[in-house]
């Protein structure tokens, strides 16, 4: 690990508290990747909620997502907890996916979450 993604890492376990091994602690030929993504918001351990109806959503939202790329990609995501959950409201200007465009079943309608607000 550099000097930079160290210091990255010191700080982020002492506002977070990390529950992993420092990367200084590894050998010189640890080998490790990282990922850098467009601001997807905050986690959502740290996302204050509104009501039921935005935890709803949000909840949907997450499943529904994530039966998408379980059923298109054979993806199981192996470490799913509220600290990898990102969260942001609606016209925030953060990075965004979005859904490829195709025919609905009926179904698939009806179990379409609405976006929280």
């Amino acid at each position: 690990y550099s000097p930079a993604l160290l210091a990255a890492w010191d700080e982020f376990d002492e506002k977070k508290e990390s529950e992993n091994d420092r990367p200084g602690e590894f050998p010189p030929d640890q080998l490790y990747i990282v990922f850098a993504f467009a601001d997807g918001g905050r986690d959502l351990e740290g996302f204050e909620l509104r009501s039921f109806d935005e935890a709803r959503g949000m909840l949907l939202q997450i499943a529904g997502a994530l039966g998408a790329a379980e059923e298109a990609f054979a993806f199981e995501h192996r470490d799913l907890h509220w600290g990898n959950v990102l969260l942001s409201r609606p016209g925030n200007p953060r990075g965004r996916s979005k859904q490829p465009k195709k025919t609905l079943t009926s179904t698939e309608q009806a179990a379409a979450p609405k976006p929280f607000e």
